[in-house]
């Protein structure tokens, strides 16, 4: 099994919470209000991920260093550059708190979010 290689300049910053500025009454209750509704949006897991581009995937198994630092919540091929099968085999993966475990009918070239 062959690792795949990225670099952190590849990676996507993650999604921040809201920061509030300054303001008089008005303006703090409106940034309260809009708090409140993004709030459960940006605490989505599926938002609080990483974009991994340009991600070669070997025909079979790859592992893929994800950089969330935790167990990921899953995965989306966001574009991929020939035709292959792509699917995980995480239940079978001994770092799920670092790595993805790919498999692939082909080798392929792939942009990943993974969350």
């Amino acid at each position: 099994m062959r690792k795949a290689t990225t670099s952190i300049g590849d990676m996507v910053t993650r999604v921040r919470g809201f920061k509030k500025i300054g303001g008089n009454r008005i303006e703090n209750k409106a940034q309260e209000n809009t708090e409140s509704a993004l709030t459960p949006i940006l605490r989505s897991k599926i938002l609080d991920g990483v974009l991994l581009k340009n991600v070669s995937l070997n025909n079979g198994t790859t592992l893929v260093s994800h950089k969330l630092g935790r167990k990921i919540e899953g995965w989306i091929v966001v574009r991929q550059r020939s035709d292959a099968r792509v699917w995980d085999d995480q239940d079978n993966n001994v770092n799920v708190s670092t790595t993805l475990k790919l498999q692939t009918s082909a080798a392929v070239e792939v942009d990943l979010w993974i969350f």
